[in-house]
């Protein structure tokens, strides 16, 4: 469970010259909107977000328009300002017949 008060969740926002914007946005609790960051072209469409248990690593669960392929992004945060770094992947999605789901492991025996 993430210790943050922050919602993340998707969209696509439309740009002008028929252009998206693919971006990861923020929420507090209460619904009020705290933001938001663009994501680089290798996200194709989210299908996952997952939270770390200190709140400040998100990775995204990421699927190209052909659904052949998967990847993992982690993002950052650091003084409210996140981004992407690093790109796990990708995973033939055949293969792994569909990643359904993210969890972080602590350094703790569970």
């Amino acid at each position: 469970m993430p210790s943050g008060s922050l919602v993340a969740g998707f969209q696509k926002r439309p740009l002008p010259d028929d252009k998206v914007s693919k971006e990861i946005a923020f929420w507090e609790k209460n619904g009020l909107r705290h933001g938001e960051f663009v994501l680089p072209d290798q996200a194709q469409n989210i299908v996952l977000l997952e939270f770390n248990a200190d709140s400040n690593l998100l990775a995204l669960l990421c699927m190209d328009n052909a659904r052949t392929e998967m990847s993992v992004l982690i993002c950052v945060r650091s003084n409210w300002k996140w981004q992407v770094k690093q790109k796990v992947g990708p995973f033939n999605f055949a293969e792994t017949k569909g990643i359904r789901a993210l969890r972080w492991m602590t350094g703790r025996k569970q």
